[in-house]
């Protein structure tokens, strides 16, 4: 469940503007200049591969020049763990300079890498469109933050769960520490391995569903979990620290997507261990759509069946399975998702399995339509404009097509 904390809207714009690290750009000319990877020998470098894997911190130390200007034929990098690697070219899906992209391209016929300017020129010119699309519905993207900024961020979050732990002065409260998450519980010490583990594979698999640089912190400092065992000091905490009063008897957990891009989620474990790990992955990724890219909010049944998907995917958690089934039964009868599932701004219970059952169901037609159409909701257009660009189909096609797949020909949304 979405808890969105947004009290207001900002009508700034926030530019963030990619450079290497070290230095300053003068100007949009000096950003456009060609990238040299033959002259990058010594700096460390992010490669993302085509099969989801990377090499995260891999100091260039050999660069052969190819054929053609800037171009290479050859790259050997050596590893985080010391170890000397020559890089598969083909494999390359992208390598970044700190958090620069440096726009490569793979060239089959010469089996050489170079940067490609016009790809980086289509890239910026689709960043500008996308800022002032955002910035005409009062939306921003994010800010990319320095290191300096995200310690400053984890010591204010660090600072808050302190007075957490004053309010709660009967409870022994420990704060475990990720790279990417603040996990502060009052749960046994034994228990809590396999729930952060839970976490950051979420983290992992969400980073390449969506194309984000491997290693890349996406939070606003770091994504802060306050769990407790009790059921009733869960509800204390929403009504003390997040002025929430209607959290009894609805949740288990929520997430809170502030409107500076702080990502809180508060929860507490339940009778069963199990639902607790799947519960909290599918809060948790709500948490990271809210920081996707930007602002803008995307519509709950995409949030709540991605959600449950990863979910899923993570602790293989029949819940999932089960909603799905028990959603096509009800919806037999009538052939329709229930009249407002694309609309509706919190999905009925029963709604959950329609949600990651169409959700699934657009990854298996195709994983990179799927990153498109979020994206395109993150950079401004409608889910139906994004939904259209992406696989060609209206709302009403969608269900139709899924129908079918579940064997509910007609199937009307």
């Amino acid at each position: 469940m979405i808890r969105r904390a947004f009290r207001s809207i900002f009508a700034c714009l926030l530019l963030s503007v990619l450079a290497v690290p070290g230095r300053a750009p003068s100007s949009l000319a000096e950003e456009m200049k060609p990238v040299d990877l033959n002259a990058m020998i010594g700096q460390k470098l992010t490669i993302a591969l085509k099969n989801g894997k990377s090499l995260e911190s891999a100091e260039l130390t050999k660069a052969v020049a190819g054929p053609l200007p800037l171009s290479v034929k050859s790259l050997t990098v050596k590893t985080d763990k010391g170890r000397s690697q020559t890089v598969a070219l083909s494999g390359v899906q992208e390598i970044y300079l700190g958090d620069e992209t440096l726009d490569i391209v793979y060239d089959r016929k010469t089996n050489t890498l170079a940067h490609s300017p016009e790809r980086r020129q289509k890239r910026y010119e689709h960043a500008a469109a996308v800022r002032e699309r955002l910035a005409a519905k009062g939306g921003h993207l994010w800010e990319d933050l320095s290191d300096d900024k995200q310690e400053q961020y984890v010591a204010e979050e660090k600072e808050f769960l302190k007075k957490v732990e004053q309010g709660f002065p009967r409870l022994r409260m420990t704060l475990y520490e990720t790279k990417y998450f603040l996990f502060f519980t009052d749960m046994p010490q034994q228990q809590i391995a396999v729930y952060i583990e839970h976490l950051d594979k979420m983290y992992e698999f969400l980073g390449t569903a969506f194309g984000v640089r491997p290693g890349k912190n996406i939070w606003r400092g770091k994504c802060v979990v306050v769990a407790f065992i009790d059921e009733r000091h869960f509800l204390e905490f929403e009504s003390t620290f997040m002025m929430n009063n209607e959290a009894a008897g609805t949740a288990q957990g929520l997430c809170h997507g502030f409107p500076n891009g702080r990502v809180l989620i508060s929860c507490h474990r339940g009778g069963d261990p199990v639902y607790f790990a799947k519960m909290l992955v599918h809060e948790t990724s709500h948490g990271y759509l809210h920081r996707h890219k930007s602002t803008p909010f995307v519509q709950s049944w995409i949030n709540e069946g991605i959600a449950d998907w990863v979910s899923y995917a993570v602790t293989k958690h029949e819940e999932v399975k089960r909603r799905q089934k028990e959603a096509y039964q009800r919806i037999a009868a009538f052939r329709t998702l229930g009249g407002d599932f694309f609309t509706s701004r919190r999905l009925e219970r029963w709604q959950y399995g329609l949600g990651s059952g169409m959700v699934e169901y657009l990854l298996r037609v195709d994983a990179q339509k799927f990153r498109q159409l979020v994206d395109g909701i993150k950079e401004g257009l409608t889910w139906e404009e994004s939904l259209k660009e992406a696989y060609g189909v209206t709302p009403e096609q969608l269900a139709q097509e899924f129908g079918k797949t579940v064997g509910l020909p007609g199937l009307r949304p």
